[in-house]
C-alpha cells in the first residue's frame, strides 16, 4: 500500500499540497493510464485537446495533475466542472489527497449520472469473439466489455457492451480499409450499445462463437471503470489493426483495475486473444480474475445441433418440407404423432428465422406462414433440445504466438510467428489455417539462410452439415509466401473445393490449386485430397496429390504430412514431411509465448 505524507492548510476551500505529493502521483501508472500516455512519444494517444487542461504540445502529467487539482477547487457550476468532466480522476486522486466534497452537488453532473444510472452494472465481462473471414479487420477475433445487470433478463441481451473499432467513412473500397488500418489512416472510438446488437452482428449474422469470461471485480472497481469510461465518450484514438485494436484498447482499460501490464510492448502485434492470455497469466498474483466462463455457440451451431436430435425419417421430412415448400400437406409429415410434428415445425420455425436474416429466401411466401399457424394449433409441449458441443476456455488452447526448433538435413531450424492457427494446432478450429509472418530461418556451420515464410496463409474447410444449409458450401484456401527449401521461390497459391466430416474427429477435403512461381514452371495446377484428424491434443493432417507444371503433359507426385502433439500447456512437439522436387522432413519441438 502506497503511503503519502498528506502537508495540507485549510484555506476556504484550497488544499496546500507538497511538491513530493505531486511529483509521485504524476508518475503513478494509473494517472498515466488515466491519461492514456505514451511514455515514449511524451503525450497522450488521445487526439482530442479538450481531454486535457494543459494545452501543451507533449503532455506533461505532473502539470496535468496539478491542473485538475486547481480545476476540482473551483465551485461547481454547472457540468462543465472538472469533476464532471474527468470523475474517474477524481476518484483515483481522492484516494490520497483529501478533495473538496461534492457529494451534496452530484446532481449538478446530469448527464454523468443519467449515463451511470443506463449502465447500472452488477459484474463486468470481456468477451472474445472468434474470428470471422469475410473481413479481414475480424479474422483475428474480437474482444469487447459487456456490463451485466441483475434485473435484466435472464439472457442478458439488453446489457451493455462496450467495444472499440474504426470510425469507416460512408464509403470506401477493401483496398482503402486495408491500407487505412495498416497505416493508421483511420481514427477510432469506444463505443457502447445493447448486447443483443452484437448477438445478431456475430452470433445469426457471421456465424460466429463467443467466450464470456466474468471478471472477478469489486464494486468500488467496476465504478472506476465505468468512470473512466464516460470520460472516453467521444474520444479519438489512432487506429493500427495490428497493434492498437480492440485487443489492445481493452487491455488498456483492464490495466487500470489490475494494476499489472496486460500489453507488453506490443510493438508489431496485439491479437484480441493475448488479452485473455494475459489475464490468466497474472491470476498468479490474484485469489481469482474470472468468476465464470462461457461458452456462447453460434446460432448456426445451434441449427445444426438441433437438426441432430432427429432421426433418419425425420429428418428426410425436414428436408423435403424445406426444398419442396408443399405447405405441410407432405403425406410422411400427416401420420406423424403430434409430438413429433411439434418438434419439428418449432425447428422450422427457428431455421427460417435464421435463414432469412441472411437472405431473402422465404420473406414474402406463404411457407413461414402456414408453418406459424400450423404450429398455433398445438399446444405448448416441453422438451429438451439438443445444444451445441460445449467448448472449452480459449485460454487452454495454443497461444497464437511461438516459436520453435527443429532439425532437417543437418540444419538446426529456427521459427516464429506473431499469429499463427496452424492446420495442427491445438486450437478451436477444425483444420483451419490462418498464419500471419510465419517462417523459418535455417543454420548450419556455412551460413544463416531463410529457410520459408508464409507472409499469409489461409485455409477455410466448410463442411455443410445440413443438406439445405444457407451457408456457402466452398472451402479455400491462399497463400503467399517464400520457399527455399530447395530454391529460392517466390509465389502465390490460391485454392478452392470442398470438404466433409466423416466422423467427429474426422475430416476429408478435395480442392483444386492453382499457383504463379518465381522460379521455374511459373504456373502450376494441382488437384489433391486431404484428410485432417483431430484428436485433441494429437492432430494430424495429410494430403496428396498431383501437380502439372505449365499446363503441360508434364505431372509430378506432391504429398504432405503434419503432425502436432501438446505434452505441455506451452509446449508441443512436431513432425513435418513434405515431397514436391524433393523429400523433406523436418521435427521439433515449439513453445507458445
Amino acid at each position: 500500500m502506497k503511503f503519502f505524507l498528506i502537508l495540507f492548510i485549510f484555506n476556504s476551500t484550497i488544499y496546500a499540497i507538497s511538491t513530493d505529493i505531486i511529483n509521485t502521483l504524476a508518475k503513478d501508472q494509473t494517472w498515466l493510464n488515466l491519461l492514456h500516455y505514451d511514455k515514449n512519444k511524451q503525450k497522450s494517444t488521445i487526439l482530442n485537446k479538450d481531454f486535457f487542461l494543459t494545452k501543451e504540445p507533449l503532455l506533461n502529467p505532473r502539470s496535468e495533475l496539478k491542473k485538475t487539482l486547481l480545476a476540482y477547487e473551483k465551485d461547481m457550476l454547472d457540468e462543465k466542472h472538472a469533476l464532471c468532466r474527468f470523475p474517474s480522476r477524481y476518484y483515483w486522486i481522492s484516494q490520497y489527497i483529501p478533495l473538496k466534497d461534492y457529494k451534496l452537488k452530484r446532481k449538478k453532473c446530469t448527464s454523468l449520472y443519467s449515463w451511470k444510472r443506463r449502465h447500472k452494472a452488477d459484474t463486468l465481462s470481456v468477451v472474445f469473439v472468434s474470428g470471422f473471414l469475410g473481413n479481414p479487420a475480424s479474422a483475428f477475433g474480437h474482444s469487447f466489455i459487456k456490463i451485466n445487470q441483475k434485473e435484466k433478463n435472464s439472457n442478458h441481451l439488453f446489457d451493455t457492451t462496450i467495444s472499440y473499432g474504426a470510425k469507416l467513412p460512408e464509403k470506401y473500397t477493401m483496398l482503402s480499409y486495408i491500407y487505412n488500418g495498416l497505416t493508421g489512416g483511420y481514427n477510432a472510438t469506444y463505443s457502447d450499445k445493447y448486447y443483443y446488437m452484437d448477438d445478431i452482428a456475430y452470433s445469426h449474422q457471421e456465424f460466429r462463437e463467443m467466450w464470456e469470461y466474468k471478471l472477478y471485480l469489486t464494486k468500488s472497481e467496476i465504478d472506476f471503470l465505468l468512470l473512466h469510461l464516460w470520460e472516453l465518450r467521444n474520444q479519438e484514438f489512432k487506429y493500427y489493426f495490428f497493434n492498437r485494436n480492440c485487443g489492445y484498447k481493452i487491455s488498456e482499460l483492464l490495466e487500470l483495475v489490475y494494476k499489472k501490464d496486460l500489453r507488453g510492448e506490443a510493438t508489431l502485434w496485439y491479437a484480441p486473444i493475448e488479452t485473455f492470455f494475459r489475464l490468466r497469466e497474472i491470476e498468479k498474483y490474484y485469489n481469482t480474475i474470472f468468476s465464470d466462463v462461457k461458452y456462447i455457440p453460434s446460432q448456426q451451431q445451434k441449427i445444426y445441433a438441433f437438426y441432430n436430435m432427429f432421426n433418419k425419417k425425420q429428418k428426410k421430412i425436414i428436408n423435403d418440407l424445406i426444398e419442396k415448400k408443399i405447405n405441410l400437406k407432405l403425406l410422411e409429415y400427416s401420420l406423424l404423432k403430434d409430438k413429433e410434428k411439434i418438434k419439428i415445425l418449432d425447428f422450422l420455425l427457428e431455421y427460417l428465422m435464421y435463414k432469412s436474416i441472411n437472405t431473402d429466401d422465404f420473406k414474402d411466401n406463404n411457407f413461414k406462414q402456414s408453418v406459424l399457424l400450423k404450429r398455433l394449433s398445438f399446444p405448448r409441449y416441453a422438451y429438451v433440445k439438443k445444444e451445441p458441443i460445449d467448448k472449452q476456455d480459449i485460454t487452454l488452447y495454443d497461444k497464437p504466438t511461438f516459436i520453435s526448433l527443429g532439425y532437417s538435413k543437418s540444419n538446426l531450424l529456427l521459427g516464429y510467428a506473431p499469429f499463427s492457427l496452424n492446420e495442427v494446432g491445438y486450437n478451436q478450429y477444425n483444420g483451419d489455417i490462418l498464419n500471419i509472418l510465419s517462417g523459418t530461418i535455417a543454420v548450419n556451420k556455412n551460413k544463416i539462410s531463410l529457410h520459408h515464410l508464409d507472409i499469409m496463409k489461409i485455409r477455410r474447410l466448410k463442411t455443410q452439415k445440413i443438406p439445405f444449409d444457407i451457408a456457402n458450401p466452398y472451402s479455400w484456401s491462399i497463400q503467399i509466401g517464400i520457399d527455399n527449401r530447395t530454391d529460392i521461390d517466390y509465389f502465390v497459391d490460391a485454392g478452392i473445393g470442398f470438404s466433409w466430416q466423416i466422423s467427429s474427429y474426422i475430416n476429408v477435403y478435395s480442392m483444386l490449386h492453382a499457383s504463379v512461381h518465381s522460379n521455374n514452371n511459373h504456373y502450376r495446377v494441382n488437384p489433391n485430397i486431404g484428410v485432417f484428424i483431430n484428436l485433441d491434443k494429437f492432430r494430424f493432417n495429410t494430403d496428396y496429390g498431383y501437380e502439372n507444371m505449365e499446363y503441360k503433359n508434364i505431372f509430378s507426385e506432391k504429398f504432405s504430412i503434419k503432425s502436432q502433439y501438446k505434452f505441455h500447456k506451452d509446449f508441443s512437439i512436431f513432425i513435418n514431411m513434405q515431397k514436391r522436387e524433393s523429400t523433406y522432413m523436418e521435427f521439433g519441438i515449439k513453445w507458445f509465448l
